[in-house]
């Protein structure tokens, strides 16, 4: 059986030269070293050899990611949160936007989302979770359509005090 960690890629157009399982982490921690074509590459390469889904993803969000940031557009980091999950092992993210303060953590098997702020109506925490596995499986809009969910039904508002 072959060792794939001891499989070398070359690609000098591509600029590939590593085992596939360098070439992931490098791909991770200096991703502007590598074009969007090598990301696919080392992707197809992944997949080839049999590693685990979770690794033939990190270069593909590694993209996405990218992209992301690149439209700069106002949406959360969600590719990055995933990436967090897949090198760090957890996922945990907070901000300030225009809607509120937003607060992503994992604890065990779910990922809580909790937003507070205020609006018209007065200040307000909405919160609610998912399961990690339904985090890491979410098309690119999942977080902002959950986060609009949450928003949208789970608003508590604060009671003023006389």
């Amino acid at each position: 059986m072959m060792d794939i960690s001891i499989t070398k890629i070359y690609n000098s157009e591509l600029g590939l030269d590593g085992t596939i399982t360098e070439l992931i982490d490098w791909c991770y921690r200096y991703s502007d070293d590598y074009t969007d074509a090598a990301l696919d590459e080392i992707s197809a390469q992944a997949k080839q050899l049999g590693l685990p889904e979770d690794q033939v993803q990190i270069p593909v969000l590694v993209k996405l990611d990218r992209q992301r940031s690149q439209k700069d557009d106002g949406t959360l980091p969600y590719e990055q949160m995933k990436l967090d999950r897949l090198k760090g092992g957890s996922i945990g993210y907070s901000s300030t936007e225009e809607y509120g303060e937003v607060e992503i953590r994992q604890e065990d098997d779910k990922v809580l989302v909790t937003i507070t702020g205020s609006d018209d109506n007065g200040f307000f925490t909405a919160a609610s979770a998912c399961s990690v596995e339904e985090f890491m499986t979410g098309d690119e809009n999942f977080l902002e359509s959950f986060i609009g969910s949450v928003l949208f039904y789970s608003k508590v508002y604060d009671e003023e005090v006389s």
